[in-house]
């Protein structure tokens, strides 16, 4: 499961917030479904909304994607 990443397109604070804590904040990217209009309208709202702390939020937003396609330091 280590090699597994999901995106945060749930339609649901609960099955977001179950996503992040059954396979780790560090597995979970921040998703639009673009260009379709499927996806979360704010999705960093969706993350705040979920109860998980900043440092996560800012993990799944940001911080995953960049370590996964090897973007910036």
């Amino acid at each position: 499961m280590k090699r597994l990443y999901f995106d945060t397109i749930t339609h649901s604070p609960m099955a977001l917030e179950y996503l992040v804590r059954s396979f780790g904040a560090d597995h979970v990217l921040l998703g639009s479904d673009y260009p379709y209009d499927m996806g979360d309208p704010e999705p960093v709202g969706s993350l705040r909304a979920t109860g998980i702390d900043n440092q996560q939020i800012t993990q799944i937003a940001a911080s995953n994607a960049c370590k996964l396609l090897r973007i910036g330091s």
